[in-house]
């Protein structure tokens, strides 16, 4: 298997400084940052071929929503990553989701038609932003995601479809789907992303990268919100093509500031502990709504269950019961959904001055806000308490004994990505993703609204190349356990990642 940390060798095409920045695009940003530091490399060389790489794969993916390259080409030059000082990745390009991650001076559009034409910056920024520039990150820009991420398909008429760099019939799934795409192309080797209910390890698999849900309360969210967006079942992350960048820059970013209301368990290993031994792992290995899985995703999960067997792991079929009530469960998530984009649309409003049209909104999210609208704060409040006592009873099973919950990502493959002309009919557009997105049976907002962490990884793809990721569950806090065993399949199989540079 190829190495994931190849080095750039030190003579040949990549000699130049020109070829050894384009080299290091292929490499993650730990090899990055560590060229970076000794001088192999210049920021300014780095981000330079970051952004010629993005207009190289862009028009392939779609996955750029906009992009500020003076200012990040200005802040490489002034960055110094052989100072003593120096933050952990500086000088390492970056790209930002358009969703969150509201950094002062910068514009933060949501997906939305009404902020791409009103080009307008935000006064304050968060935590999340904060964090990660700390690390020495230089943001390039941000990417792609539906209108105000609602919904784990990244099309909509501000941005375009986003679609995966090398099957571009295939959707890169969502709400992190540009930072997905971009990711998995080569444009940068990290990419923040958000998840409320699928919208880091969707993505993730349809583009076969990493993608690691924290547990609620390891990111902060603040200083709006203090993580109660979408009911508690919002976190932030990154997206990546290592394990290592995984834990790495999700460690980086686990600060704690004022006001954060929750608090994970446990510390974040910075780098993949070794694998731990003898884990007891429960399988889900059929559709908590009825349907059937793909027979290729079955196959997957199949040869998964059978390397973790063959590592000495306990492997039984067992799973939540709760995850049974999903039909019960996913009406409830939608008025938290609701309320938290109602409250959000208002927000943009007072940017504007001024409310939303019809046609700058699309359809899906009135019916959210208009739902949110005709209910009334006891209402909320029952069902998030119902909501509550659902999560206790998904987190008991893991203390009864269980480690790690294994299932698909997604239950059946990537969809077919939509067709330009339906952008012109907001109506047409919300239906499409719709269908399409039931067809994909995306298994993941059961782990945000439990706030339990989940990591999605590249284990398999059909004989087209169709990426298959599964996903691990593991109890609050314990994303150590997550890493570890994500670590032994990158290094030992079954591993099938995005490889940009063939």
């Amino acid at each position: 298997m190829t190495s994931t940390h190849a080095q750039v060798p030190a003579g040949g095409a990549a000699s130049s400084p020109a070829g050894t920045a384009r080299g290091l695009l292929a490499q993650d940003a730990r090899a990055q940052a560590a060229a970076l530091k000794a001088g192999a490399v210049t920021p300014v060389e780095l981000v330079s071929a970051a952004l010629a790489r993005i207009d190289e794969m862009d028009p392939r993916c779609w996955a750029i929503s906009w992009l500020r390259s003076e200012q990040a080409l200005a802040e490489a030059d002034a960055a110094d990553p052989a100072a003593p000082d120096a933050a952990p990745f500086a000088g390492v390009p970056i790209l930002l989701k358009d969703h969150r991650a509201q950094a002062a001076g910068q514009e933060t559009r949501y997906g939305t038609t009404a902020l791409a034409d009103a080009a307008s910056d935000w006064d304050s920024g968060s935590n999340v932003h904060a964090a990660l520039a700390a690390q020495g990150f230089i943001v390039l820009g941000r990417t792609t995601t539906p209108e105000f991420a609602t919904h784990l398909l990244t099309e909509s008429a501000a941005t375009g479809i986003t679609r995966s760099p090398f099957l571009p019939e295939r959707v890169s799934g969502g709400s992190s789907g540009g930072s997905a795409a971009a990711v998995a192309s080569g444009m940068v080797a990290v990419a923040h992303a958000t998840d409320g209910g699928g919208s880091i390890r969707v993505p993730a698999s349809c583009c076969g990268v990493v993608g690691l849900k924290p547990s609620r309360g390891r990111i902060s969210l603040g200083p709006a919100g203090g993580g109660e967006s979408w009911g508690g079942a919002t976190v932030e992350g990154v997206l990546t093509r290592t394990v290592g960048d995984s834990a790495a820059v999700t460690a980086n970013m686990s600060r704690r500031f004022p006001g954060d209301r929750y608090l994970a368990p446990g510390e974040l290993p910075a780098e993949p502990p070794a694998a731990p031994e003898n884990l007891c792992i429960g399988v889900m290995s059929s559709d908590p709504y009825g349907e059937p899985w793909h027979p290729e995703v079955l196959r997957v999960l199949r040869e998964t269950v059978a390397a973790l067997a063959g590592r000495g792991h306990d492997v039984v079929d067992s799973f939540p019961v709760a995850l049974t009530e999903a039909a019960a469960f996913n009406e409830r998530v939608r008025l938290m959904i609701s309320v938290d984009l109602e409250l959000l649309a208002q927000r943009v409003e007072a940017r504007l001055g001024r409310e939303l049209h019809a046609r700058e909104i699309a359809p899906r999210n009135t019916a959210h806000r208009h739902r949110a609208r005709s209910t009334s704060a006891a209402d909320y409040l029952a069902e998030k308490y119902w909501l509550n006592e659902w999560s206790g009873r998904v987190q008991s099973w893991f203390e009864d004994g269980w480690d790690v919950l294994l299932l698909p990502t997604l239950g059946a493959l990537p969809a077919l990505a939509g067709e330009e002309s339906d952008l012109k009919d907001a109506a047409a557009l919300d239906a499409s993703m719709d269908r399409r997105l039931a067809e994909m049976r995306p298994m993941t907002n059961f782990f945000n609204t439990s706030g339990l962490p989940a990591i999605s990884l590249p284990l398999g793809q059909t004989e087209e190349g169709i990426p298959i990721g599964m996903q691990l569950v593991a109890r609050l806090g314990d994303e150590a356990t997550l890493l570890g065993l994500a670590a032994e399949f990158e290094q030992h199989g079954p591993w099938h990642p995005a490889r940009p540079f063939g």
